[in-house]
């Protein structure tokens, strides 16, 4: 049974109000679920990555500008 809920892509679940189901700020896990690599590499590349906010001694990436970094094709990053 369909709900008339459309996602579209794989890699940003909608939500019945047409938001994106992930949260503003990501942390180096969930970024690396968004790009689909390692975590590894999220460490590795973290300077690379646009967004990066320091939160404490955490850091999180605001997705909205790794979105906007994605859309202009990534540059400076490594090629999957």
């Amino acid at each position: 049974m369909t709900v008339g809920i459309e996602q579209q892509d794989d890699t940003q679940p909608v939500s019945r109000v047409g938001l994106s189901c992930w949260p503003r700020l990501l942390s180096p896990m969930m970024l690396a679920r968004y790009l689909c690599v390692g975590v590894q590499t999220i460490y590795n590349h973290r300077d690379e990555i646009p967004g990066l906010v320091p939160l404490g001694r955490s850091i999180r990436w605001d997705r909205l500008i790794v979105d906007e970094w994605i859309t202009q094709g990534t540059p400076g990053w490594i090629t999957p």
